[in-house]
């Protein structure tokens, strides 16, 4: 199967330095979220992390990721999202985008979706945000003049 470019994987690394920070450029399609975060799992694993802390490091940078392409970049074709990670305790994930920004430039705060009620009558959104908070230490946001930059600092155990 041949993909269009920009879709394919990112390229091989052979063993992530876990003293340097570590960089990855994402379009803003879903298919190169999937690949970017099966990639940072398996960085993370062969850095040394814990199968349970790197899952949960990708399933965060799922969320934001998909964020990004969702609401801050769609349908947008000169879109772009770089993640850096700083693998160094207590892991540091910054994701930058040239997309809208935050609406009031802020992230959501709050405890997030009201859970109460029948199952079918749930918001459908907000669960991401809930999600990120529950790994996160901290969580940043800002603008710096056409680009968002979103910090999250991850809490390394329970």
């Amino acid at each position: 199967m041949v993909l269009p470019p920009g879709e394919g994987p990112p390229p091989p690394r052979t063993q992530p330095d876990a003293d340097r920070a570590w960089h990855y450029e994402i379009g803003p399609r879903p298919r190169q979220v999937s690949l970017i975060c099966v990639r940072v799992d398996a960085d993370l694993r062969i850095a040394g992390y814990a199968p349970d802390i790197a899952a949960s490091m990708a399933l965060v940078c799922a969320e934001a990721l998909n964020n990004i392409v969702e609401h801050a970049l769609p349908g947008r074709s000169d879109g772009w999202i770089t993640l850096e990670i700083d693998p160094a305790p207590p892991c540091r994930l910054t994701f930058r985008d040239n997309g809208a920004p935050l609406p009031d430039g802020l992230l959501l705060a709050g405890p997030g979706p009201d859970l109460s009620g029948e199952r079918r009558d749930l918001a459908e959104g907000g669960y991401g945000w809930l999600l990120i908070r529950s790994f996160a230490e901290s969580v940043a946001y800002t603008r710096l003049e056409e680009e968002n930059v979103l910090q999250v600092t991850l809490r390394m155990s329970g």
